[in-house]
């Protein structure tokens, strides 16, 4: 059997063109009003020149590896802006991998970010393996529940396992359209905001979301919810704009530091031009974010007491350079592939 292009593309790919379409990212972020993205702990120089906060989580599939270096890195270079953890991907490594993750995060007091219940491949594959009714028993099993976790997509996950991540203080972070064009599902957002579960919003990667906007995540959560539960009252914008904000950061534990204007806080804030149609007449603003504003609304980004944006303008990249060379990047990358691919399937 042959190769599949996205096998090929993540082994074709160079370093420099990955920085390329990282930079991509921070641009698209930065113009959408993101001051603060959770990702990957590659690509940290890329990430900390665009000016943006980050929680740079260690991608891990099998064994821990060399998790200290990075975690130096980023405390002599990058500590003022980014915050390093741990990303087992998904339940489904190696269990030994698992418990070693469990004994590093508690070792250095780290956060755990980590897919959870996104589809139901993996609901069955947990239950087929160790006898499990779903992913939330089998890690409560190993003792990775707690408040060190949190847990993206939480898309199958019963009523029942809501409450016991309740008590072990899991943090959730929903990611709506990423569940909704994928065709996994949609999670129990109003059952975890009922149990006062901390709760952030994210995009997922560019391979599972087309864009990365917070007002449209916010609007798909809040339309999401009212129509699975056939009730406008069920669900309501500022439950959603309090995701994006404070509880995000609560659950990366920064809410001390972030998340809202407060005297002592971190300058981390954006401006939103109001003078559009599509926010008119001015009635309820906190509606208009949710419901009307786009990421192309947001006139002024700052982080950190930094302005990374004005006017629509990015201070802290060419933006003419950065999506050249992303295009470049994208057809050297496509170009390789083809070759190989018909070469492996010839």
């Amino acid at each position: 059997m042959g190769a599949q292009p996205a096998q090929l593309a993540s082994q074709l790919i160079s370093e420099e063109e990955r920085a390329a379409a990282f930079r991509l990212v921070c641009l698209e972020m930065i113009k959408a009003g993101i001051t603060c993205y959770s990702a990957g702990a590659g690509l940290l120089r890329e990430g900390y020149e665009s000016g943006l906060r980050a929680f740079n989580a260690l991608l891990i599939t099998n064994g821990v590896g060399d998790y200290r270096s990075i975690l130096q890195n980023i405390q002599e270079n990058y500590s003022d802006r980014f915050q390093f953890g741990l990303g087992p991907w998904v339940p489904l490594i190696p269990e030994y991998t698992l418990l070693e993750v469990k004994e590093v995060a508690e070792r250095h007091d780290l956060k755990i970010h980590m897919h959870v219940a996104e589809n139901m491949a993996e609901i069955q594959e947990i239950k087929r393996r160790y006898g499990c009714r779903g992913s939330i028993e089998y890690l409560d099993k190993l003792g990775l529940l707690s408040p060190r976790l949190v847990a993206f997509h939480c898309v199958h996950i019963p009523q029942r396992d809501i409450q016991l991540m309740k008590r072990r203080r899991v943090s959730v972070v929903h990611c709506p359209a990423s569940n909704a064009k994928l065709g996994d599902g949609i999670a129990l957002l109003v059952s975890y905001l009922r149990s006062e579960i901390p709760l952030g919003l994210g995009t997922d990667g560019p391979a599972t979301n087309n864009c990365i906007d917070l007002f449209q995540e916010m609007k798909f959560a809040c339309l999401l919810q009212r129509a699975v539960h056939c009730n406008p009252a069920v669900i309501k914008a500022e439950d959603v704009l309090r995701m994006s904000t404070t509880s995000g950061a609560k659950l990366l534990g920064k809410d001390h530091e972030l998340g809202s204007l407060e005297v002592g806080k971190k300058a981390d804030l954006i401006i939103v031009d109001l003078e559009k149609p599509h926010l008119y007449p001015r009635t309820n603003l906190l509606s208009h974010l949710v419901y009307s504003a786009k990421a192309s609304d947001v006139d002024t980004t700052v982080v950190d007491g930094k302005i990374i944006m004005r006017k629509r303008r990015v201070k802290t990249m060419n933006e003419s350079d950065v999506l050249r060379e992303a295009q470049e990047a994208y057809e050297a990358l496509c170009s390789r592939i083809h070759s190989v691919y018909d070469l492996v399937n010839d």
